[in-house]
């Protein structure tokens, strides 16, 4: 078939689409005031179409937008279970580290009394007091 032949087919399917679809107009007066109607403005400077989507293009859109609404949904709901997970493992860590800093404390004063103790038993009892002043 030969593009010229496809040509006034492509004409007739626009026009008997177009002439289906309801046109509305916008119409802006000199005064700036916008106005809408089925008819285009006899007073207006500027005059532009509206074509509206058919109802079976409205519905079509409101299926897709709620197949689109229910997937981010359930990526919010991945994000938020991961972000409560990385939480609750970083204040996992964080028990960790408050723990052994707790442990290596106390053994730390473990350590310090034994020395203590070690120190007193080797001192005979009439040495007297240690001075532990520091010197210059």
């Amino acid at each position: 078939m030969k593009k010229t032949a496809l040509i006034p087919l492509a004409l007739v399917s626009l026009v008997s689409t177009c002439a289906l679809a309801q046109p509305f107009f916008t119409c802006k007066s000199a005064a700036g005031k916008v106005q809408y109607s089925d008819k285009p403005c006899a007073d207006a400077t500027h005059v532009v179409p509206l074509v509206l989507p058919a109802e079976s293009t409205l519905s079509q859109r409101k299926t897709e937008n709620d197949a689109l609404i229910s997937k981010e949904k359930v990526i919010g709901d991945r994000m938020q279970s991961s972000r409560v997970a990385n939480e609750q493992a970083g204040f996992a860590a964080q028990a960790q580290q408050v723990q052994a800093a707790r442990n290596l404390a106390s053994k730390i004063e473990q350590d310090r009394t034994t020395q203590r103790a070690a120190t007193n038993s080797v001192l005979p009892a009439d040495a007297g007091p240690v001075n532990t002043a520091p010197r210059n």
